[in-house]
């Protein structure tokens, strides 16, 4: 009688011949096409590590494909990074109908980061009425930081870096937003700009921006 390794590694070799890789993921099950390089995820025995990434990512392209098609007026990649993780947590079809998409296909971009902030409540468990949740708020404030990153800021680099340093690593949105304010900062000092609270001021100006 064959042992479960020998059966697995015949089934590893059956696949091979069909173009096909397969990957044990705790429960699940991936198998990618080679050639194409499509991946197809069994979840009915439970979902894995990498099984709940690759679903997150399929899910998180489906958002932003929908975030283009519902968008009307030009977006910077930070503010359609911005939109795309907003929509996401609460939903296409909260986004569809949220003040948000309204105020921005009307091109006022000013009253989006406001509006926003108004989607922070959320029940924290069964049978709980919803609350301002400070995970939520937390969330909004990084995506109001993101949004209002002007597209001509040079700070991909370093989001790059700093991307690559943290992988695996979890971190809240307050701290991802203490970074991203941090990175910003050195690129508007290095533009030769400094900022007034959250809004950047050039060198030969005094209190506000028009």
């Amino acid at each position: 009688m064959a042992d479960i390794t020998d059966t697995y590694l015949q089934v590893l070799m059956d696949l091979d011949k069909t173009g096909y890789t397969m990957d044990v993921d705790g429960g699940s099950i991936i198998f990618r096409n080679k050639k194409t390089g499509m991946t197809y995820v069994d979840v009915n025995n439970g979902v894995g590590p990498k099984a709940e990434e690759l679903i997150f990512n399929a899910d998180l392209t489906f958002i932003s494909e929908q975030v283009k098609n519902l968008v009307k007026v030009p977006l910077n990649e930070y503010q359609f990074t911005a939109l795309t993780s907003f929509a996401h947590h609460i939903g296409i079809e909260n986004f569809s109908n949220s003040g948000v998409l309204e105020s921005l296909n009307n091109g006022r971009y000013e009253d989006v980061v406001s509006k926003m902030q108004r989607w922070r409540t959320g029940t924290k468990g069964p049978n709980t009425r919803p609350t301002v949740r400070e995970d939520y708020v937390q969330r909004r404030q990084f995506e109001a930081e993101l949004f209002s990153t002007p597209g001509w800021l040079d700070i991909q680099a370093e989001l790059d870096q700093y991307i690559n340093m943290h992988q695996g690593t979890t971190l809240s949105f307050k701290q991802q937003r203490e970074i991203l304010i941090g990175i910003k900062d050195r690129a508007y000092r290095k533009a030769g700009i400094f900022r007034t609270g959250s809004q950047p001021v050039l060198p030969d100006q005094k209190d506000s921006i028009d």
